[in-house]
């Protein structure tokens, strides 16, 4: 046999072997093509899915926090205190949008009502993490840094007076407390109240804050009673910390 008919002979045999593996590999080829556009278009639509919920999350963040803040201002007391006590449920479900974090501490320092505050000084402490958007557009949960804001809040003192000709002298001693850093929310008069002038405090009280009181109050001209009932109210959730409360007694002028 000629070495031109050997070299012939060798690549019929070669074009056999490739026909053959051709059969086999052919329907083996076009499986994993098919294999792998059904596992792409699974992975499209997992992650279609996936951003549909994200996106239904975020819209529905978004009414809860919407909702809430508009019951959060509203000029019924009830109203506000309702609508912290939602907010504390989900935030000790971590799902407290972190949109009404600022808003609740600003109650706990500001709200007129010692309650409504108390109540979202409490809810406050329970935020341990918020649901937030990143940066890619997710939901996730992060931590929190709210009960550092409300350990960082200034004190506050309510005033309690006797009769209608005590509030001159009450707002004038509020406002040299008011220059000290102090939060005087108002003047309440009421028709009963302790035989000397006390200055009560509570759980989450300053030590600092009571010495620098009593000397304040001292040096204003009003003798006080520090007045320590953190046992009495140590399970109340309406006192945020910090809380302060003045019973000017009915001869004090």
């Amino acid at each position: 046999m000629s070495s031109e008919d050997k070299t012939r002979d060798k690549w019929s045999k070669v074009e056999v072997i490739v026909t053959v593996l051709s059969g086999l590999l052919l329907p083996i080829a076009v499986a994993a093509v098919g294999g792998i556009y059904t596992y792409v278009q699974d992975q499209n639509h997992e992650a279609s899915v996936i951003q549909q919920h994200q996106n239904e999350e975020i819209s529905h963040r978004a009414d809860r926090a919407t909702t809430l803040l508009k019951h959060f201002a509203s000029e019924s007391q009830r109203e506000r205190l309702l609508a912290i006590k939602v907010a504390e449920q989900l935030a000790k479900d971590k799902q407290l949008p972190d949109e009404l974090v600022p808003a609740l501490i600003e109650i706990a320092k500001n709200d007129p009502s010692a309650e409504v505050s108390g109540a979202a000084a409490e809810a406050t402490s329970a935020v341990k993490e918020v649901t937030t958007i990143n940066q890619t557009g997710n939901v996730e949960t992060v931590k929190s840094t709210a009960s550092d804001a409300i350990a960082r809040i200034p004190p506050r003192i309510y005033f309690h007076i006797r009769s209608e000709n005590q509030r001159e002298m009450a707002k004038q001693i509020a406002s040299k407390l008011q220059e000290q850093g102090f939060i005087v929310p108002g003047i309440e008069k009421l028709d009963q109240g302790p035989t000397n002038t006390e200055l009560r405090f509570f759980n989450g009280s300053e030590p600092a804050d009571t010495e620098k009181l009593v000397n304040a109050l001292n040096q204003l001209g009003l003798k006080v009673n520090p007045v320590d009932l953190s046992s009495r109210y140590k399970n109340s959730t309406a006192i945020r910390p910090r809380h302060y409360e003045l019973w000017i007694s009915a001869d004090s002028q």
